[in-house]
């Protein structure tokens, strides 16, 4: 997904937000990914880390922009990087499309 990114303080931050980038925890691991959307659970969990910024995408930011199509499928096509290997993340991926886009194809 190429969407500018901004980093944000995470008190500045509201359910909706989408992020930019992954966000790990102190050992590397990963708490939620580039293009997750930001929910009040996860907000929790951000000040339960004491983390003190995110980075989000910035034309995305408490629904000034809503993802089109196109930004949809880049969104799948990150999260399904070998959607084409197996027919049941096939099947998977065009449920989502249809799910997120609200048609069906």
């Amino acid at each position: 997904m190429s969407r500018p990114v901004v980093l944000l303080p995470v008190s500045a931050l509201s359910a909706g937000d989408l992020l930019g980038r992954d966000v790990t925890d102190g050992e590397g691991a990963l708490v939620a990914p580039a293009g997750h959307v930001i929910d009040q659970r996860l907000l929790d969990r951000f000040r339960s880390m004491g983390l003190s910024q995110v980075a989000v995408a910035s034309a995305y930011r408490r629904g000034e922009a809503q993802m089109n199509d196109q930004d949809v499928r880049e969104s799948l096509d990150h999260l399904f990087r070998h959607w084409r290997l197996s027919p049941c993340m096939r099947q998977l991926r065009k449920l989502l499309m249809e799910y997120r886009t609200g048609v069906d194809r």
